[in-house]
């Protein structure tokens, strides 16, 4: 009559295994062992296939995660397919350079122009009072100065 051994895997606990496998690594180290050292060094690969047989997990487990981040993948690619379509009629960024200024075959980008234009605009002051003062033609001659000195 042979005696039949009670299921190990489910009396030892995982976090005991790894404190153990721990403990062996470092008296080895502390040893000088190098043998017991490199013997170890399997060792938690082994705890983990072992592990993931006896939680009967694995192969499926893997398959749903796969599918899962497949279909996380594939809604962000059609989120912005969705809202960066080419076709849908909106402005994009154009290829050909557009000029505030253009002196000596440098172009004054209508980004810096403004930039200085609200630089040098008194603030809360109307349109007719700017007019008046000329204030972009102003702007427009300072950054052409600018440029020819630059030059």
């Amino acid at each position: 009559m042979t005696k039949q051994h009670p299921d190990v895997g489910a009396m030892v606990d995982q976090l005991d295994i790894y404190q153990t496998m721990l403990d062996f690594v470092s008296d080895a180290v502390l040893r000088g062992d190098g043998e017991q050292y490199l013997s170890a060094s399997a060792l938690p690969y082994t705890i983990q296939e072992t592990s993931v047989r006896m939680l009967g997990g694995g192969g499926t487990q893997k398959g749903f995660m796969s599918f899962v981040y497949g279909g996380i993948v594939l809604a962000i690619a059609m989120v912005f397919i969705v809202q960066f379509r080419p076709g849908s009629g909106r402005e994009t960024a154009s290829l050909t350079r557009q000029c505030a200024v253009t002196i000596r075959d440098r172009c004054i980008e209508p980004k810096e122009f403004l930039a200085s234009l609200g630089l040098a605009a008194p603030r809360g002051a109307d349109d007719d009072r700017l007019r008046a003062m000329q204030i972009r033609r102003q702007v427009a001659e300072g950054l052409i100065e600018r440029t020819l000195l630059v030059q």
